[in-house]
């Protein structure tokens, strides 16, 4: 019976196909809007700070399944793995920094930028697997 419970428990758990369908709907949701990159961007950054603030203040609910869909938006649910508004920064940011490089001719000056802010990033980010751009192809690698 513990067994059931706990599978019963886990389905509830925000993981990353949850919150690629959200990031979808964000995206759909700028692109209907009109609204420029930047100011996704933008919208994503209030959206991570209104994230914030209600996961410090809107933690203790009783009910599980308002648990479980709060925990998709902002982390309330202790399977809660990628709530949306600790995680659409990157959604967003991506779709920024997209659209710098499809809009630049000359892409040997934006593609130093973007490997001197991977460097930057790798020697204060933890994990050693980034991704390093390949200047003759212009790919990314996982190294």
């Amino acid at each position: 019976m513990e067994c059931l419970e706990e599978s019963w428990s886990q389905i509830y758990d925000a993981d990353i196909l949850q919150f690629a369908a959200l990031a979808f709907l964000f995206c759909a949701l700028i692109r209907f809007l009109k609204m420029k990159p930047w100011q996704g961007l933008t919208a994503a950054v209030i959206i991570a700070l209104i994230g914030m603030g209600l996961n410090n203040t809107i933690t203790d609910l009783e009910n599980p399944v308002l648990q479980a869909v709060t925990g998709l938006f902002w982390g309330t649910h202790e399977g809660s793995y990628f709530p949306f508004t600790s995680w659409i920064v990157f959604v967003a940011a991506g779709y920024f920094f997209a659209d710098i490089l499809q809009r630049t001719e000359n892409k040997k000056p934006s593609a130093s930028s973007v490997t001197c802010a991977q460097l930057i990033s790798k020697k204060s980010h933890p994990i050693k697997g980034m991704a390093l751009f390949n200047f003759r192809s212009f790919s990314f690698q996982i190294t």
